[in-house]
């Protein structure tokens, strides 16, 4: 498999994810699935894979990972680096610490979605279903415009460009929720300054009742 391609109509989805219990569990409930799930514990053993063929559609990202295990930085880096190397990739983040900040960057960074730990199992298995529902519309999209990749990139690239604002409009929306309008706190939270606050604030029409 060349790399930026996929087999979109391939079930299969990549976990990254540095605790084994995590990795383990994380598995078994993706086979529950009926979905195939290849397990890694940092990013050479992906990369490894990847770069040897065995790369997946769907991904699930934990931003903390070795040798940064306390960080995001890691994971983000990978994150830029895949979604640039595989643009129809769709990447899950998994956040913990400092979830609202670390999600926004990753929604920045190219991520399709984004689950809070600890993860509930059918919050987890709806975003997965979705990464493959936007999948299955892409290779559609792809068979109704023809194969040539000069063709695709301008619709493709629109329909990231309104899954990133989708996933946006979703953090946002929770974290105005939590902080009840707060835009110190809002601000606080996803590591951006005020005036970017008023501006996503107008940019998805969400004003004080």
């Amino acid at each position: 498999m060349q790399a930026g391609t996929f087999q979109t109509n391939r079930r299969a989805v990549a976990v990254l994810e540095d605790d084994p219990a995590l990795r383990e569990m994380w598995g078994w409930v993706l086979e529950e699935q009926e979905l195939e799930v290849s397990l890694y514990a940092n990013p050479q053993e992906l990369q490894q894979a990847w770069q040897q063929g065995d790369s997946a559609p769907v991904l699930m990202l934990d931003l903390g990972l070795p040798p940064l295990p306390d960080s995001p930085e890691v994971g983000l880096a990978l994150l830029e680096q895949l979604t640039e190397e595989y643009p129809l990739l769709k990447v899950i983040v998994l956040t913990g610490q400092n979830q609202e900040g670390n999600a926004y960057r990753a929604v920045r960074a190219g991520a399709f979605d984004f689950v809070a730990k600890p993860v509930g199992r059918e919050l987890l298995l709806q975003s997965v279903e979705r990464a493959f529902m936007f999948l299955q519309s892409e290779a559609r999209l792809q068979w109704e415009l023809g194969t040539r990749r000069l063709v695709l990139d301008a619709p493709v690239e629109k329909g990231m460009k309104d899954i990133r604002n989708q996933a946006e409009e979703k953090l946002l929306r929770a974290v105005v929720r939590e902080t009840d309008f707060n835009v110190h706190e809002i601000a606080r939270r996803l590591g951006i300054k005020r005036e970017n606050v008023y501006y996503l604030l107008k940019k998805y029409g969400l004003s004080r009742d």
